[in-house]
């Protein structure tokens, strides 16, 4: 079997990635794919980032440590943890594809970038929100194509922020509905290593 770089397994949605066609970029659609999944961020605060908001932003840094975080979220002063499984596709990532677009970039700020040899692409490499929700797409895509038992349907970004709201209610004992609602003001990950709050229930 395939393995990442840093020899993990990876799992059935950066396989399925694997899939896409040039100007492809597998490794990067895993690292929009498993922040997404696992912050709850919504599309434009994703495609917003900047590579200096991830600490930590190098390669064996992300791999080796035990948390990383991305600060700043949408200038509101918010951090927000990356598990795992992110902090291994965003180290993929920067070592292997990022570096050929940040070439082409007039100020290779984002941390997410466009395909280099995509003509309409913007002078600083950025993707847009609408390319988010392509890649979210495909991924649903190919895994039904892929898993024809366990069909996901027409999968898109805010499924992600549901998905994440889900599995924080279930560690938590928080309401979904609030824990989206609060996922825009606060580090949602602290809400884990609190009890239920009083009127949530």
């Amino acid at each position: 079997m395939t393995r990442t770089s840093d020899g993990q397994r990876p799992s059935p949605l950066p396989r399925a990635a694997s899939s896409f066609q040039e100007p492809a970029r597998p490794l990067r659609d895993r690292a929009i794919i498993y922040p997404l999944f696992g912050t709850g961020l919504r599309r434009a605060e994703l495609v917003g980032l900047d590579l200096d908001q991830l600490e930590p932003a190098e390669v064996d840094g992300l791999r080796q440590a035990k948390k990383a975080r991305l600060t700043e979220v949408r200038g509101k002063g918010r951090a927000v943890f990356v598990g795992r499984d992110a902090r291994h596709a965003l180290a993929d990532y920067l070592e292997h594809e990022r570096p050929g677009d940040a070439a082409a970039s007039t100020g290779p700020a984002a941390l997410l970038l466009s395909a280099a040899s995509i003509g309409a692409r913007r002078p600083d490499g950025r993707l847009s929100p609408r390319s988010i929700n392509t890649v979210v797409a495909e991924i649903g895509r190919l895994h039904d194509a892929q898993t024809p038992d366990r069909k996901l349907g027409t999968l898109r970004p805010h499924d992600a922020r549901h998905a994440f709201a889900f599995q924080l209610s279930q560690a938590s004992g928080h309401k979904r509905a609030e824990l989206e609602r609060r996922a825009t003001s606060l580090e949602i990950f602290a809400l884990l290593q609190l009890p239920p709050l009083k009127g949530l229930q």
